[in-house]
């Protein structure tokens, strides 16, 4: 039982929610859906789930509790972001193009990236920031934002065909998923 409406609001939302994963993700496994279709609903359910998650951070009363709530909220933001990205390119490379709406999205992501981050900078305590600068680096960091940086310097006005190594994409893209959720395990212990 939640403490706040709001809590027991996002949670029947959440519950609302499971029915259409399930048909989405025949629908994805069936190959029915186009990836910009299947990225918008995977966002949808997502931002759905991670509202129930702030809204039970929101019934924490310690303050150390509650700044590690926001921080851990933060982190779920930033790796869904890191995932969005990966789907986003991945996509487009399976297509040969990154159209210029996907490298609008990619943009658009990378700035709510840079935002959650901040986010969790700005509630985590030191040695929580500590975890995460020595976990979330490394050359399979340090490989994705090559090649993202590489991918948000093509221009938005035309689709581009990057020469990037997908491979690469998805192992570096894995990897620094991985780090984050290592991060948020870390703090949710």
């Amino acid at each position: 039982s939640f403490v706040t409406p709001v809590a027991a609001e996002a949670a029947g939302e959440v519950g609302q929610q499971l029915e259409p994963l399930t048909r989405l993700r025949r629908q994805v496994y069936g190959t029915q859906l186009d990836g910009r279709a299947t990225v918008t609903r995977y966002s949808e359910i997502i931002n759905v789930m991670l509202g129930l998650d702030r809204a039970i951070a929101g019934e924490i009363t310690d303050p150390a509790l509650a700044g590690t709530a926001h921080a851990l909220h933060g982190l779920q933001l930033a790796n869904e972001e890191i995932y969005l990205q990966q789907v986003l390119v991945s996509t487009g490379m399976a297509r040969g193009l990154l159209t210029a709406g996907d490298l609008g999205l990619l943009r658009a992501s990378q700035a709510r990236l840079i935002a959650r981050t901040g986010d969790f900078r700005a509630t985590a305590n030191p040695a929580q920031q500590v975890t995460y600068n020595l976990t979330v680096s490394g050359a399979g960091v340090e490989s994705r934002n090559r090649i993202l940086d590489q991918l948000l310097q093509q221009p938005d006005t035309r689709a581009a065909t990057p020469v990037i190594d997908i491979a690469a994409w998805q192992t570096s893209s894995q990897l620094t998923t991985g780090a984050v959720a290592a991060v948020a395990g870390a703090l949710g212990r």
